[in-house]
């Protein structure tokens, strides 16, 4: 998921590790931050990058998960 955002890095990152998300099989995911350190093309943006994985389980049929 791409953010821009101008908030500080230690709050992004502190919210989306302790945000509360559902993988397919109902365990909690845990998130990863990535901050892009130079700034974005819009002035005091900044570019950021929330990672959630949700693997190890049968995927089905659904050929979105293969």
């Amino acid at each position: 998921m791409p953010v821009l955002t101008k908030l500080p890095d230690a709050e992004i990152a502190r919210y989306y590790e302790s945000a509360a998300v559902e993988g397919v099989e109902g365990r909690e995911l845990s998130g990863t931050v990535y901050v892009n350190p130079s700034r974005s093309w819009k002035d005091d943006y900044k570019s950021v990058i929330v990672q959630f994985f949700d693997g190890f389980h049968d995927p089905g049929l659904d050929m979105r998960c293969h």
